[in-house]
């Protein structure tokens, strides 16, 4: 096996090989789904200066988005490093969405040097273009988006992560999808 110089991947037992053209779950007939736009529910207070020229490069970013709950307008992230989906309690607050006991409380530990201890579970219907889906995430307080998507929405979709491009590709209820992120500057600008 070898690498060429054009980032090929030759090998004794198959032919060229281009990292390019395996990307089958991005193909033509996949819906390309761009982030909503539109004034936001709430917006986050932002404690640090945000340059106005952002590298647009998806190199050392999240995956920001934007989702309708309820009809409003929401931030959304996926992080493929969350092994839970998150709500925070503003956007369960605002939009009064039933919350449920969490079936098997436990304390999540993030930045902060204080656990969170999680006592309940909102069950979510969103939609991001024409894909709608529904989650079950954990509530808790958070500042950085009203919706995390982690590891177990990933899972239960099938996602592909493109993390070259920052974008999630999968198929549901019979449709191909691909979720596109923000532009570092949507990401960072207030609506």
């Amino acid at each position: 096996m070898a690498l060429n110089l054009k980032r090929e991947v030759k090998s004794e037992h198959s032919s060229t090989f281009s990292p390019k053209s395996t990307s089958s779950h991005t193909s033509s007939s996949s819906e390309r789904i761009k982030p909503l736009e539109g004034g936001l529910l709430m917006i986050k207070h932002q404690l640090r200066q945000v340059s106005k020229e952002l590298n647009p490069s998806q190199r050392q970013n999240l995956f920001h988005s934007r989702c309708h709950i309820n009809d409003k307008l929401c931030p959304l992230i996926i992080d493929n490093g969350s092994c839970v989906n998150v709500a925070s309690t503003r956007v369960v607050d605002k939009l009064g969405l039933k919350t449920i006991p969490h079936a098997k409380p436990y304390k999540l530990s993030w930045l902060k040097e204080e656990d969170i201890k999680v006592t309940q579970q909102v069950l979510i219907n969103f939609s991001i273009g024409n894909f709608k889906d529904e989650v079950l995430c954990d509530v808790v307080l958070m500042e950085a988006t009203h919706i995390l998507l982690g590891r177990p929405w990933q899972f239960d979709r099938k996602v592909f992560y493109d993390g070259h491009a920052n974008t999630y590709a999968f198929s549901f209820q019979g449709k191909k999808f691909t979720l596109l992120p923000l532009s570092p500057n949507q990401a960072n600008e207030k609506k």
